[in-house]
């Protein structure tokens, strides 16, 4: 069981999914690691999830599956009766997860913070609000930003300004950054994307 649970994880962290495959993946681990019937199994299942979020390559959906198959570990075994056992073994690995998802390039930022948002509200993780308060404060964007370079900026699907192009967005246009990166920022609205909040020169090309 623990080794099936490891197999999982690691397609769910290291491969591309789509939404589906992802969400019949963190299923399928869910109710593996609530099949653990010994504490042996416990333990592995535990150690599993995490040391997941530190393994090299991990993709950024890798960390967001993670932090999902966290979320439903404790919301299955709530609902079988066992939550507190299943919260008290992942409780040091929730931080970690956490900021790992947030940290990752191209990580969606405002999903994790909602998550775990609800997981306050719920009551999940008790013992680690303060900690996970902590590493989402370190994250939180909640000023806009405009634009005022003369000639605008073009947002990318990407950070590289190598990636796909999209729009340029022109000088006075607002723009809701959900996440920065050096002189880059991946915005929200009133597209999704990145942008340069200054130039490789140093010209700035967005301010609050």
């Amino acid at each position: 069981l623990a080794y099936k649970f490891k197999v999982v994880v690691a397609d769910l962290t290291m491969n591309t999914m789509t939404e589906k495959e992802m969400s019949d993946g963190i299923g399928q681990a869910a109710k593996l690691a609530l099949g653990a019937d010994s504490i042996t199994h416990l333990a592995a299942i535990v150690d599993t999830v995490r040391k997941g979020a530190d393994k090299e390559g991990i993709t950024a959906n890798g960390t967001l599956a993670l932090l999902l198959l966290l979320n439903c570990i404790v919301r299955l075994s709530r609902q079988k009766g066992s939550g507190p056992a299943w919260e008290g073994a992942l409780s040091d690995a929730a931080p970690r997860i956490v900021a790992s998802a947030l940290e990752h390039p191209g990580a969606k930022k405002d999903v994790v913070i909602r998550l775990c948002t609800q997981w306050k509200l719920k009551g999940y993780f008790t013992d680690q609000h303060i900690k996970l308060s902590n590493i989402i404060a370190k994250h939180e964007v909640k000023d806009k930003y405009r634009v005022v370079g003369q000639a605008g900026v073009t947002v990318t699907a990407g950070y590289e300004t190598t990636t796909a192009r999209g729009p340029t967005l022109p000088k006075g246009t607002v723009l809701l950054p959900v996440e920065f990166k050096e002189r880059r920022a991946r915005i929200s609205e009133p597209v999704s994307g990145w942008v340069s909040i200054t130039a490789g020169n140093g010209y700035k090309l967005c301010e609050k």
